[in-house]
């Protein structure tokens, strides 16, 4: 749900998102992994075009996402 809500509001996106599927191999998810293909999902759906700056931060997230919490993954990618 994090990853969804993050995903919308960055893209100015109002209204609901239900994530039903995330496709991965179990032993590498994590919670903020999964915000991430969440909030990927939304921008895909709403035709959000990220920002390099902000492709290049979430990609950075997901190399560490094994660290980070789904609240450390909002601080990050909202971060100037």
């Amino acid at each position: 749900m994090v990853g969804a809500t993050l995903g919308m509001s960055m893209a100015g996106v109002v209204g609901t998102c239900a994530v039903t599927q995330v496709r991965g191999m179990l032993c590498d998810t994590s919670p903020a992994l999964v915000a991430i293909a969440a909030a990927r999902a939304v921008w895909a759906a709403s035709e959000f075009v990220v920002p390099p700056g902000l492709a290049a931060k979430v990609e950075a997230c997901v190399l560490r996402g094994h660290k980070l919490s789904p609240d450390q993954l909002s601080s990050e990618l909202l971060a100037g």
